[in-house]
């Protein structure tokens, strides 16, 4: 058995339901089947939503996007959208790692999208590469460590000129997400391909 059959069979076995795609492509067909048109939805910091074109497609009217990579947001809008994303009926994500035991791992300096995962959305979906499989909670922990160079970007992935780097930003909190109470809350869709 794969390390990502083991991870899909293991969050299974936690409550929360997982879904395979094999490339990038086929991400946002699955993500328009978990969702329903006119759906308020919110998204979390992710480089992964912009490869995966889940970006591009909520923007398309169907559906009430609070978009947090709106250009030109003040400080106060960013924070009113944090807010706001707890109330939305999907929340979109990437995270740090997804361990072979089917738990769901986040680091972050505001945690607003590890504190949606937990508590607010009525339906979470979690997006990650197969490179985000980790073999345990150590492993993943590692692996945030380990990346000295990670890049973030504030607005559409080829605006080259929004970018600030997250290398030494300390975080101030770490969530592991073992079992889902509410079965089929949260939802993780692991892409066959290597993915930011």
């Amino acid at each position: 058995m794969s390390r990502i059959d083991t991870a899909i069979q293991n969050l299974r076995n936690n409550n929360i339901e997982a879904f395979y795609c094999e490339t990038k492509a086929g991400v946002v067909p699955l993500v328009e089947r978990l969702m329903s048109e006119g759906e308020t939805v919110a998204v979390g910091w992710g480089l992964t939503l912009f490869e995966c074109g889940i970006i591009e497609h909520l923007r398309c009217g169907r559906y009430n996007f609070i978009d947090r990579y709106r250009a030109g947001l003040t400080q106060k809008e960013q924070n009113d959208i944090y807010m706001d994303s707890f109330t939305a009926d999907t929340y979109i994500c990437t995270s740090d790692a997804v361990t072979e035991d089917g738990k769901i791992y986040n680091s972050g300096k505001c945690v607003n999208r590890s504190s949606a995962i937990e508590y607010g959305p009525k339906s979470v979906i979690v997006v990650v590469g197969r490179n985000k499989i980790a073999k345990d909670i150590g492993e993943a922990l590692n692996r945030s460590k380990m990346i000295n160079d990670y890049k973030c970007t504030l607005g559409p992935v080829s605006d080259n000129s929004t970018r600030i780097s997250l290398a030494n930003i300390p975080r101030s909190d770490y969530t592991v997400t073992e079992y889902q109470r509410l079965k089929g809350r949260i939802k993780v869709i692991i892409v066959g391909e290597n993915i930011l």
